[in-house]
């Protein structure tokens, strides 16, 4: 299940991606919706209507308004085909133009084809910011107007633009959301559909479709039929076309669905008239009566072809007629493409794309409305009817395995689609809430969660209280309730929800749920750094005996990261090097992939091997900002590619991709807390490297805040940040403060870790060297051996991370007076620090020359101006550390 990517990178760690590909680069200011049109070979141009409207367009002032209305109160007149063709040569023309088509039959589908449209618009780190920001508020007239605002905003930068507003049934209904002043949409064209005859003139132009003339009719007609144009036909093919004509509408859908439909069957027109006079339509008459006849015929002889086309039918007629996944009907029938080719041949759909490279179905509406009224009326359908109930359990199911699986392009198309759903006189009143559960599992994977929150919590408050949901369906609501807790840093709450759906789903015996709610569960506890209930959370797979393999990844991952926090390292590799490979042998190069690789350079970073942890880091770096370069997860790969470049001394790099890292976070900063913290931190424990205590004090600080705020006080997150204010503290002289800070550290994380692991011996290292300075030698001392022995243990005698406490040895000596023993811990830990060419050797050749003019060594005075040149290099003239140095000469 991919369902975790979401919840950030500090936060979740990215266990999971929303998608295997690149998404797709949008020229800035430019934005395009697909405009499906017939085939060039059935497109009939109607004369002069282009031309009017460029004529039109060119007359007008700075938004300029076309309605395109039919002379008779139907539709299949050709309005929508003309405004798509009409903006269609505008992009050709222009390709840079923005173009957008609107559903503008209701207020709630103008504001779901809205909602697409601002999430196109948003290109840019600072649009996608707005854009998020403005998706979370709660209220939906506040949300709507703020969403409208960023369109008008965003396409008054373009140059030009179009839009289309289709079927346009109550102007009132759209009128908010209609362009009039230029001040607040720039500069474009607007075009309305409708069969609305009575629209007002004050709207703009008024642009009257009548019928097709006899001469367009039989064009169209015959290219259908006989793929060739009129004058083409033989004598007989031409009578027998006209024949037909004259009985039937003379608009572009009646003609269009006969012509297949005879050209399908090899049918005469005079036969096919024969057939289409027994379709019953009593309660018609006149144009209204032969359209129903006519399509009603194509759709029972697509129905009678197949004994599952009728379900097709009705899976069709339950969704809204526009943008329908082709992928729903593959997934919940046998006909595989039989059914779709067929409606196609009686030119009852049409084909498209929706962003994502989706495939689509969408049918006119007048042939959906009578398509749905025609089933319902034949089958007799109500809610209780066994095709009602088998279809409609399929809907269901195909929409929950498109939750599971992320597909967030096809759940986009689905959000409207569910809405309808939830609106259906079809649908029970438990399937209606239901649909509104699956509304809010969609939202989530939107990233709406405030939205996703109000969905879930209404359908979980009525299943408990009508009892009639099942396990599994709470299970799932109380899961994707957990994971919205989780994206709003709410983790108690998080652990609440999560632990629920891990009942539910085992007392239904639902092993993949189970698995489902433990890896979140497992993660959770993680994050709020409870590594023991995390471990033992995971291990609770095992004992399921599952033979699914389809998370072992996501469970190896978790695995590593509890282990590598744990200090248990080569498991830790062992573990994550098997997620790559699992990754490898299903030939995934994605953005899981990219965090294993990067996850594995964290575990080389923190066994101490620098340069093979930068390694692997630029390998996922690279891997992955080929899928995302703009978001807060992007910004925590650099979070921890400046981690290692700040442990090999290159502090300029690191610091430029903090700031870079924290500026996208800070976008975000409401629901980015966790990543903001651990940004601060690194900055901090940076500043501190380059000796800007004050700096680092204040960034470490507002970290700290923030993870008191998210975990508590008594939290062995927030006592990793403690450990660095009790650093500074050290530097600044403030022992006291840094002796209390280090021995909570200590009691906090024994809780956790043991005395062996590398964060216990940094901690008694500190806690021993503010004790020796406090005057606590004998206790301090040891302390310090304590933590010289850990780390000799962990990283080695002549690591970097030893000569750091070295120093710290070395000082305490001092204080003693044991300055020869004070000079070889100096001398030791300049030698390693300079064999690594790191910075730290500046630091290390300080302390030597410190101690050696202590001894009356007028050679100090060398390591000091050495030592002061090299800081001057690396650090800058101005520094803090050079400042200090100078002052001992």
């Amino acid at each position: 299940m991919n369902r975790f990517v979401l919840l950030g990178a500090v936060s979740l760690i990215a266990l999971t991606s929303l998608s295997g590909t690149p998404s797709p680069v949008i020229t800035p200011a430019s934005v395009q919706c697909a405009l499906p049109l017939p085939a060039d070979s059935m497109l009939l141009e109607r004369a002069g209507l282009i031309e009017r409207l460029n004529s039109t367009f060119q007359k007008g002032s700075d938004i300029t308004t076309i309605a395109l209305v039919g002379a008779v109160n139907m539709g299949g007149l050709g309005k929508t085909t003309l405004a798509r063709l009409w903006a269609k040569k505008r992009l050709e023309a222009s390709p840079a133009l923005t173009v957008w088509e609107f559903n503008a039959e209701s207020e709630t589908t103008l504001l779901q084809s809205m909602k697409e449209f601002s999430t196109q618009l948003a290109q840019t780190p600072d649009q996608k910011t707005t854009l998020k920001n403005i998706e979370n508020i709660q209220s939906a007239p506040d949300r709507e107007s703020k969403r409208l605002a960023f369109v008008q905003g965003t396409l008054k930068e373009s140059k030009d633009w179009v839009l289309i507003y289709d079927n346009v049934e109550h102007l009132a209904d759209i009128e908010t959301y209609l362009p009039q002043d230029a001040n607040l949409w720039g500069k474009g064209q607007v075009i309305l559909t409708s069969r609305n005859t009575k629209l007002p003139s004050t709207l703009g132009t008024i642009v009257t479709l009548d019928s097709l003339t006899p001469d367009e009719s039989l064009t169209l007609y015959s290219r259908i039929r006989y793929q060739k144009d009129p004058k083409s036909l033989t004598p007989a093919e031409s009578t027998d076309a006209k024949q037909l004509l004259a009985k039937i509408p003379p608009f572009p859908l009646d003609i269009s669905i006969a012509a297949a439909y005879i050209a399908t069957h090899q049918l005469t027109p005079t036969a096919y008239l024969t057939v289409l006079d027994k379709q019953d339509a009593t309660a018609l008459k006149d144009d209204a009566k032969v359209r129903y006849q006519i399509i009603t015929l194509s759709l029972q002889k697509v129905m009678d072809t197949a004994k599952n086309n009728t379900e097709c039918m009705l899976i069709l007629g339950l969704m809204d007629s526009q943008n329908i996944p082709a992928d729903m009907l593959k997934k919940t029938t046998d006909t595989k493409e039989a059914f779709t080719n067929d409606m196609m041949k009686h030119s009852l759909v049409t084909m498209g794309t929706a962003p994502g490279d989706i495939g689509t179905l969408s049918m006119h509406r007048s042939t959906w409305e009578i398509m749905y009224a025609y089933l319902v009326n034949t089958l007799k359908l109500s809610q209780s009817h066994p095709v009602v109930r088998n279809v409609i359990q399929k809907v269901f199911n195909y929409v929950y395995a498109t939750i599971d699986d992320d597909k967030c392009n096809i759940l986009r198309l689905l959000e409207l689609h569910t809405q309808r759903i939830s609106e259906s006189v079809l649908f029970t009143a438990d399937e209606k809430m239901e649909a509104i559960g699956m509304l809010g599992c969609i939202a989530y994977y939107e990233i709406k969660g405030n939205e996703s929150q109000e969905l879930l919590e209404r359908s979980i408050k009525y299943f408990e209280h009508t009892k009639t949901g099942g396990k599994d369906l709470l299970a799932r609501l109380h899961l994707h309730l957990g994971m919205v807790h989780r994206l709003n840093c709410k983790y108690s709450l998080a652990e609440e929800y999560l632990s629920k759906s891990l009942q539910e789903y085992t007392a239904s015996k639902n092993i993949a749920g189970c698995i489902d709610s433990i890896c979140l569960l497992a993660h959770t506890y993680y994050v709020m750094g409870n590594f023991l209930n995390a471990k033992e959370h995971l291990e609770k797979i095992k004992t399921l005996n599952s033979t699914d393999t389809s998370n072992k990844d996501l469970i190896l991952r978790i695995a590593s990261l509890i282990e590598r926090d744990l200090g248990n390292l080569s498991v830790a590799l062992q573990y994550i090097n098997e997620a790559i490979a699992h990754r490898e042998s299903m030939n995934k190069v994605d953005q899981l992939q990219a965090w294993n690789i990067i996850y594995k350079g964290l575990v080389y970073r923190d066994m101490g091997d620098y340069a093979t942890a930068n390694e692997w880091a630029d390998k996922g770096d690279i891997l992955y900002s080929q899928f995302d370069m703009t978001t807060k997860m992007y910004a925590c790969v650099k979070f921890y590619k400046s981690s290692i470049y700040r442990f090999l001394g290159n502090y300029a790099e690191a610091e430029k991709w903090l700031n870079f890292a924290l500026t996208i976070c800070e976008r975000e900063a409401t629901e980015s807390p966790m990543e903001i913290g651990f940004g601060k931190t690194l900055l901090a424990k940076l500043y501190h490297n380059t000796g800007y205590l004050d700096k680092a004090f204040t960034e470490a600080k507002a970290a700290e805040r923030l993870y008191i705020d998210l975990f508590g006080e008594k939290n062995l997150r927030t006592s990793w940040i403690r450990m660095t204010i009790g650093q500074i503290y050290n530097d600044q002289g403030k022992y006291s403060e840094a002796r209390d800070t280090f021995q909570e550290c200590l009691d906090v994380h024994r809780t956790m870790l043991s005395d062996a692991h590398p964060k216990i011996g940094k901690i008694l290292s500190e806690l021993g060297y503010a004790q020796v300075k406090l005057g606590d030698t004998k206790q301090g001392h040891a302390n310090l051996e304590l933590g010289l022995k850990n780390y000799e243990a962990h990283y080695g005698k002549d690591h970097l991370r030893t000569a750091y406490v070295l120093r710290l040895i070395s000082d305490s000596l001092q204080v003693q007076g044991d300055l020869k023993s004070a000079e070889a811990a100096a001398l030791r830990a300049y030698t390693i620090c300079q064999k690594a060419n790191h910075p730290d050797q500046i630091l290390s050749l300080e302390r030597l020359g410190d101690v050696r003019l202590k001894s009356g060594n007028t050679q100090g005075s060398d390591d000091l101006k050495k030592a002061l040149n090299m800081a001057e290099i690396t650090f800058g003239v101005d520094s803090p550390h050079v400042t200090r140095i100078k002052a001992k000469l």
